[in-house]
């Protein structure tokens, strides 16, 4: 191809290039003004509302109008969030009693038009009529439910996203892969936008959805002080609508308003309170669908073959990602987990052999809890349970404030796709449990309530991580798998990591996932729970990693060395800078084998250790030194035969032997050597952080720790990293593990570090609250 015919076609690309930007910008203009015109309609439409000389029914008339020429209008008044200000402010510059007045006139036209729906909740909430909101949402509710039903949007989803075989997934707006496409530099793109806006704007969704009208409902029953009424309804309206956020967010304000004793409410609704708060804690609901199950798998001989040689399966494959020995037991916790996953898996429901075969659900489902939920002598309520568990159940990496609940109920995220959900656990998974642990386990609707399963995980904050960390990985080769099956643009893959990413933190800062991603990420956490097993499997019987101050594996070796004139080795070795006689010079005095200057930090600790110990032993003040003060490398002790020898590392064994021969010391004889990888009793991979040396030695260490340079703050020293935004949240991280640890050493019955006090000299004491994203 010639030079020239690659200049025409560059240029041609630029100038295509520039007309899809421009047209871009045409569009986003366009699309401004629309919102502008739509915000200046409803201004307009607040101004009538709150003129008394205009007549209620005018002010709706002139809003009806303003919807059919204004499109985006439709989309703002859809949002609960702009029609509280409105309301709010009407009910503010004109008085409740107007608002009530235009309540009721909003009411009368909301057949004409899907949004005036929510705007007449919103004004009778502020009206003067405490029962006028009760009543127009019941009537709504009524009629909402009388017509066919429609989806009700999941709980973590605030927004749409492309399904994988969407012919734009994975491809930039404005785009044309093949050339051939209209794309946005199409001189119709303006119109097509506009006639979109003219689409989204009678969009049936527009109205709100059941279960917004129901939440409206149960607040309008609150707000007369009916609170036990009001959780009652809530039972029943989380039963049909189990993942709906707005129901879920009023269940946590009401549960916890009544988990206060003063809340202002008569003795009787305080019983109704107190007897939903005892449901929401009761696991008798999901501990008889549970054994139902079972007995039901029990029941079947195919389906407890399967189930047998699915738990096999899978702690064979515990055992080999962890490289378990022969006699070493994976946690029992793991037996609970794979036989409630086992409940989901697809099995073969026909036997040629066996004339009761078993049937697939209505839907087709031909897994455990599809044919429990078909069989006929289910009985109904638990065959919802089954369905209900089927299609909603949520497996993650669960984190929460486990010290605050209300009755076993709180908030809980999944630290990989930080989506939270208000659930019900067992008093025994939170008894005891540390800060910032994360439970692993399946969290599903039962009877109205979501409720943990009876197996959770526990990882400490840093093995967590390190799980979301390998089922992000996993999750992203899946997506991009899947696009290129389906032909599509695969995501570009996300740049390796040289360790896992604070996701624990990240939780509490970024929004949750997009619905599509999130929903492939859980099913995907779901089958890898093997591995996450296996992760703690190797956490626990990992020897720790223990190094000296010349960064080599700690052996601790005792060896012998013959020699003809012990005192004169001794003298030789005096004399030199790296050996100090501890004594008075005798010839049994033992000799300091010198290693390197200690860091400020080091000295600082060291020093503090030395005091503690000393007031234990009462020996008085000590006084500091000037001198430098260097670490030991071993202990050389003098006996008339030899000079024995103790070190910690087979390198210092090494170096000292050179020494030692050329002084004409014999060859060594090793009487002891302890490898703390193989003899030291392991009960978790990681040394604590979190036992305290006392309040001396723990001040010294943390004046000298937060103006050290942590490689884990990539080099920053604490101090500058807690003013960082980049660095802020690997700080965090590493305080959370302190505060795990703390809490485990603390149970232990030792006494635990102050973390509170280190939080405090970096002015964190309330973590990363009021931190911008």
């Amino acid at each position: 191809m010639s030079k020239k015919a690659d200049k025409r076609r560059h240029k041609r690309r630029v100038h295509e290039q520039a007309d899809r930007q421009e047209n871009r910008r045409q569009m986003q203009r366009f699309v401004a003004e629309q919102v502008d015109a739509a915000r200046a309609a409803i201004s307009r439409f607040a101004t009538a509302a709150s003129d008394l000389t205009v007549t209620p029914d005018l002010a709706t008339e002139q809003l009806l109008e303003a919807l059919a020429a204004h499109p985006l209008m439709a989309m703002l008044l859809a949002d609960p969030d702009p029609i509280e200000l409105l309301s709010g402010g009407i009910a503010e510059d004109a008085g409740s009693e107007r608002a009530t007045e235009l309540a009721l006139a909003v009411d009368r036209r909301r057949h004409d038009h899907p949004a005036l729906l929510w705007l007449a909740l919103s004004l009778a909430d502020k009206g003067a009529d405490p029962s006028l909101s009760e009543s127009l949402a019941q009537s709504a509710l009524d009629e909402a439910l009388a017509r066919p039903p429609t989806a009700v949007p999941d709980h973590a989803a605030d927004a749409e996203s492309p399904a994988l075989d969407s012919p734009g997934a994975g491809t930039d707006v404005g785009d044309d892969p093949d050339g051939d496409g209209p794309g946005l530099d199409s001189p119709s793109a303006e119109t097509e936008v506009a006639d979109d806006l003219d689409a989204q704007a009678v969009r049936s969704d527009h109205q709100p959805q059941p279960d917004a009208i129901a939440t409206a409902l149960v607040r309008a029953r609150w707000r007369q002080l009916r609170l036990g009424d009001a959780l009652r309804d809530l039972r029943g309206f989380c039963a049909r609508w189990p993942s709906s956020r707005v129901l879920m967010e009023t269940r946590a304000l009401l549960v916890a308003v009544a988990s206060d004793p003063e809340a202002p409410i008569t003795e009787d609704q305080r019983t109704l309170a107190d007897i939903e708060l005892a449901y929401i804690e009761d696991r008798t609901s999901f501990e008889r669908f549970s054994e139902a199950v079972d007995t039901f798998i029990a029941g079947h001989p195919d389906l407890s073959r399967n189930q047998d040689w699915y738990l096999a399966e899978f702690l064979e494959e515990v055992a080999e990602t962890a490289e378990l020995g022969e006699f070493d037991e994976p946690d029992p916790i793991a037996d609970g987990l794979v036989l409630e996953r086992f409940w989901l898996s697809e099995v073969d429901l026909y036997d040629d052999d066996v004339e009761d075969d078993l049937e697939p659900d209505p839907d087709g489902h031909r897994t455990v809890l599809g044919a429990f939920a078909a069989d006929p002598d289910t009985d109904p309520e638990l065959a919802r349970a089954a369905r209900d568990w089927f299609e909603h159940v949520e497996y993650g990496l669960w984190l929460g404030d486990w010290d605050h609940h209300h009755d076993g109920a709180l908030w809980v995220t999944d630290i990989v796709t930080r989506r939270p959900i208000f659930a019900a656990f067992h008093p025994d998974q939170l008894a005891g449990l540390p800060r910032w642990s994360v439970l692993v386990g399946p969290i599903a609707p039962v009877a109205g309530v979501w409720r943990s399963g009876d197996a959770m995980l526990v990882l400490d904050p840093f093995l967590a991580d390190e799980a979301a960390e390998s089922v992000r990985f996993v999750t992203e080769r899946v997506v991009i798998e899947m696009a290129k099956e389906q032909h599509v643009k695969p995501p570009r893959p996300s740049k390796q990591v040289s360790r896992p990413r604070p996701h624990g933190v990240l939780s509490d800062l970024q929004e949750p996932m997009e619905e599509a991603e999130a929903a492939i990420t859980a099913k995907v956490l779901s089958s890898y729970l093997a591995r996450l097993v296996a992760m703690v499997e190797q956490d626990r019987h990992r020897a720790p990693n223990m190094r000296n101050t010349d960064g080599e594996p700690v052996e601790m070796i005792t060896a012998f060395f013959p020699v003809e004139h012990p005192a004169l080795l001794r003298r030789r070795l005096s004399a030199g800078a790296d050996f100090e006689s501890q004594g008075d010079g005798d010839a049994d005095d033992t000799v300091s084998w010198m290693g390197r200057e200690m860091t400020a930090e080091e000295a600082a600790n060291s020093m503090a250790q030395f005091r503690a110990q000393a007031a234990q032993q009462g020996w008085g003040s000590i006084e500091e030194s000037d001198t430098p003060r260097r670490w030991i490398r071993g202990i050389l002790r003098f006996e008339p035969a030899g000079v024995r020898v103790e070190v910690n590392s087979r390198a210092r064994l090494d170096a000292i032997t050179l020494e030692l021969k050329r002084l004409g010391a014999g060859d060594p004889v090793i009487e002891s050597r302890l490898d703390p990888a193989l003899d030291l009793p392991t009960s978790g991979a990681r040394m604590s952080t979190g036992r305290s040396q006392g309040a001396e030695v723990d001040a010294a260490w943390m004046d000298e720790w937060i103006t050290e340079r942590i490689p884990a703050l990539d080099g920053a020293r604490p101090v500058d990293a807690a003013r960082d935004p980049r660095r802020i949240v690997l700080l965090e991280q590493l305080l959370r593990q302190f505060e795990y640890d703390a809490d485990v050493v603390a149970a232990a019955g030792h006494p635990p570090l102050d973390v509170s006090a280190l939080r405090a000299r970096l002015g964190l004491e309330e973590g990363l609250a009021g931190i911008e994203p």
